[in-house]
């Protein structure tokens, strides 16, 4: 499987001072949080899949937790997933998903500022 990742400083502090709130809400919210992120690469992504018989293509998706949020592409019927994405075996890479979170990195820096701002305030509120 391969995937794309954004790292976002003062993440782990964030997901700290969710979890000693004991909040399931805020910890969701951070997880749609990351999902979002990840969707917009996944999204961006799909004109640019390689497509023979579709499988590649419709193995793309997002994943999120509270930690990350990911744009994969691959799994257990698709095992060439990174072979197609990287190259190898005589074949041209075709890095769809590291090409796409290139080209959607404002929106994605965007949606994070815009949603964690929202989460900080929440989680600030609940401190007081």
């Amino acid at each position: 499987m391969i995937s794309t990742t954004v790292r976002i400083d003062g993440a782990d502090e964030l997901r700290r001072a969710i979890r000693r709130l004991r909040d399931r809400d805020l910890g969701r919210q951070l997880r749609e949080t990351n999902l979002s992120a990840a969707q917009i690469v996944a999204t961006e992504a799909l004109p640019y899949v390689p497509v023979r018989t579709g499988r590649l293509k419709n193995s793309v998706r997002a994943l999120a937790s509270q930690r990350d949020g990911r744009a994969v592409a691959g799994g257990g019927s698709v095992p060439y997933a990174a072979i197609v994405h990287w190259g190898g075996r005589g074949r041209a890479a075709r890095p769809f998903l590291y090409d796409a979170a290139q080209r959607s990195q404002r929106r994605v820096v965007d949606q994070y500022e815009h949603d964690i701002e929202i989460l900080v305030r929440r989680v600030s509120a609940r401190r007081v």
